[in-house]
């Protein structure tokens, strides 16, 4: 005898596809972390300021991202002063004149990151996560529905 159709019935399915992209897009966010470490050099910098962009949301409102500018000396010796890649939404948490700990690759100072946990293991512990309880999810949910 044929089963009916349920919408209910693709949830386990539906969270384990979500789950997989989750775990795909964590594991390269990782891979692509590690291998920026692997071959990082370390460098003292100064946060000389913040460059503010506008970015419009859904709706077409238009709020303003605070990106860090910050300066230190590479291992060619020059002294640039570059924009990171990683902005925020809210007042800076440190001002002008801070010293912060880099990692930048050799001959590509543009590719510059704070290090720390946000700027390094942030993405990729979010999308791990929501990838494993997606996964978690769908596997309970199809587990409750079987017995």
């Amino acid at each position: 005898m044929p089963t009916e159709f349920s919408v209910a019935g693709l949830t386990p399915y539906a969270a384990f596809a979500f789950g997989g992209l989750g775990l795909r897009l964590g594991l390269a966010f990782l891979a692509d972390t590690v291998w920026f470490l692997c071959g990082a050099a370390h460098a003292a910098g100064v946060l000389v300021g913040h460059e503010a962009r506008p970015s419009r949301d859904a709706d077409g409102a238009t709020t303003y991202l605070r990106y860090p500018v910050v300066e230190f000396r590479d291992t060619a010796g020059g002294a640039p002063t570059m924009t990171l890649n990683h902005g925020a939404s809210g007042p800076p948490r440190f001002g002008p004149g801070r010293e912060v700990a880099l990692l930048h690759r050799p001959g590509d100072p543009a590719g510059v990151r704070i290090r720390c946990f946000i700027h390094l293991w942030l993405f990729p512990a979010m999308a791990l996560g929501l990838g494993a309880w997606a996964v978690a999810f769908g596997l309970v949910w199809q587990a409750q529905a079987e017995g």
